[in-house]
């Protein structure tokens, strides 16, 4: 048994150009195994969306600068990883409704994404779904300008993994 933890930091942007946003993210990363192994690192992500009424597309490709890791005995590059989605949103009676699919690729193999969002209210989103077959759940709560996600993930070998997210928009 051991424990380990992640943390990052992110700045991003983004810019509607008619139905397309462009964005870019950089990001710093902190890293700690077993209390005494530590890493530190900083990358950089891009993407685009193109938005059709009840349907988006996107495109993102993630670590787009081999992100540099620097541990104490040296230093490990996260290699480039793509990733395309579809989503459609419509409402079922009141509630909106989010629905995607994800594809990776990264540096093992393909991965999936499939995942459904209930709006319960201008606030409160619940979240329900897959990631390669393994059960994720989650909620999220935006209150302009601050908003909060968490997540939970089952997995196989890891049991439980848990996401917070804390994001301030300006």
């Amino acid at each position: 048994m051991f424990s380990a933890r992640e943390g990052s930091v992110f700045a991003t942007c983004s810019k509607w150009v008619g139905n397309f946003s462009v964005g870019m993210g950089l990001k710093f990363i902190y890293r700690e195994i077993y209390d005494t192994v530590f890493a530190v690192g900083a990358g950089a992500d891009i993407g685009i969306i193109y938005q059709m009424e009840e349907y988006s597309f996107g495109a993102v490709i993630k670590d787009i600068t081999t992100s540099p890791i620097f541990w104490e005995g040296g230093t490990n590059h996260i290699p480039p990883s793509y990733q395309l989605g579809i989503g459609f949103n419509k409402k079922l009676g009141e509630v909106p409704v989010l629905m995607e699919i994800n594809l990776i690729q990264d540096e093992y193999g393909f991965n999936n994404h499939v995942g459904i969002e209930f709006g319960i209210n201008e606030w409160l989103k619940l979240r329900g779904g897959f990631i390669n077959n393994q059960i994720t759940t989650g909620c999220g709560i935006r209150k302009i300008p601050f908003s909060i996600d968490y997540a939970l993930s089952i997995h196989p070998d890891l049991m439980m993994s848990h996401r917070v997210s804390l994001l301030y928009k300006l």
